[in-house]
């Protein structure tokens, strides 16, 4: 199911950025692109090329979403096979695939510098948390921060 929200891709963009916890300044990097252009985009006054969008998808962007405003959700077969219903954010928004991808990642990592392993469900917890904390939540971090996290976020649950 895909639901479409109005706006311009530009302040989409700047949504997309922010709740990555990115500065424009470190945005335009991942993007390959200088800080003018990227506040260009943002403001509408350009419209960025596939090398830019493709960049900021690896960074966690939801470039479809940002491209045409619908956000992905997940399929209703998909939640609650094992041990409960996937929650989606407090707000109605949908779950960014992308940024859910981003959070395992960093989460898998994590564990790897920490030397750590976790059974299924206890990650399942821990990756689900981190995705609320930044990005459901819009706390203003970096999804490359949840490496230093993940180390105190599984003493927890030894």
């Amino acid at each position: 199911m895909v639901h479409a929200r109005m706006s311009t891709i530009g302040e989409r963009l700047k949504e997309q950025r922010e709740g990555l916890g990115y500065s424009q300044a470190d945005f335009a990097a991942s993007g390959g692109i200088k800080v003018r252009a990227q506040i260009n985009y943002e403001q509408g006054k350009r419209m960025p090329d596939a090398d830019y969008l493709a960049r900021i998808a690896a960074a966690g962007a939801d470039v479809n979403y940002i491209l045409t405003g619908a956000v992905a959700t997940v399929p209703p077969q998909l939640s609650g096979d094992r041990g409960g219903d996937l929650m989606l954010p407090a707000d109605g928004t949908a779950l960014n695939l992308a940024a859910l991808i981003a959070c395992i990642e960093g989460v898998e990592e994590g564990l790897a510098d920490a030397g750590a392993t976790l059974p299924p469900n206890k990650k399942a917890e821990v990756i689900a948390k981190w995705y609320q904390l930044h990005y459901a939540e819009r706390d203003g971090k970096k999804l490359a921060s949840v490496r230093r996290a993940v180390a105190e976020l599984t003493r927890s649950y030894h």
